[in-house]
């Protein structure tokens, strides 16, 4: 099964710098930054669209992005160079339906139906075809994606399935944010941050253990309040 790589600028973080790493072997090259607030996310893609090559075993990745990334040249570089990703498409979006190759209703698990298209289109003034899956909602929340994944290896709905998992990526970066205030780090050095950055993901993966072992009324916030009140006590004391 191929790899989901989310192609994802931490926006929200302050300006680190940019560096190169290279790990023991020296086989291959990473080129990470942390950008501030206001970088425009699109001029990271070619940053992050680089660590890829860091990964071996991502040998058929798809990336997997949201609509601060459009850009119509891009999507035709990628195509040209065979790289496989799925994106939201912007409403106001001018394209032509080239071929329909798949138009049926799908009962979601909480009873609704929605409608969904999926065809070829050709996008824009780059005159290139690509895969449109459209899943239309009852309330007229619409899900509309570009791809360019064959419906030979992925039907429509897992589509909208593969984009679904960059949300578990944004939740997790607002719980790290809502809880343990990780957009201020003490280190100016990339390795210190991510150094933070580790420790804060081990933190809180430590303290939802606790959560569930000892449930907490309150949830992640009430637990981390425990634990740090309880911080300088003795084990006995409190579990």
């Amino acid at each position: 099964m191929s790899s989901v790589l989310s192609a994802l600028a931490v926006a929200s973080l302050p300006l680190v710098r940019e560096v190169i790493l290279e790990n023991v072997d020296e086989r291959h090259r990473c080129a990470a930054f942390v950008t501030r607030a206001s970088y425009p996310e699109s001029d990271a893609f070619p940053v992050l669209v680089g660590d890829v090559e860091v990964h071996e075993d991502l040998d058929s990745v798809i990336f997997v992005f949201d609509k601060g990334y459009v850009h119509y040249g891009r999507f035709a570089g990628m195509k040209n160079e065979d790289m496989d990703f799925v994106t939201p498409l912007k409403d106001n979006a001018k394209h032509e339906v080239v071929e329909r190759i798949h138009d049926f209703e799908h009962a979601q698990p909480d009873g609704e139906e929605v409608q969904v298209t999926d065809e070829y289109i050709e996008l824009g003034t780059v005159r290139r075809e690509y895969r449109k899956v459209s899943i239309m909602h009852e309330d007229d929340d619409d899900e509309i994606y570009l791809t360019t994944l064959s419906p030979d290896e992925f039907d429509a709905l897992e589509i909208a399935l593969i984009y679904g998992v960059r949300w578990l990526i944004e939740i997790m970066f607002r719980k790290l944010k809502q809880y343990t205030d990780i957009q201020k780090f003490h280190n100016t050095t990339l390795n210190g941050v991510l150094f933070e950055l580790y420790c804060t993901f081990l933190a809180y993966i430590l303290a939802d253990y606790y959560r569930r072992q000892y449930p907490v009324r309150g949830g992640m916030s009430r637990t981390f309040r425990v634990i740090r009140n309880y911080w300088n006590r003795p084990l006995g004391e409190y579990g």
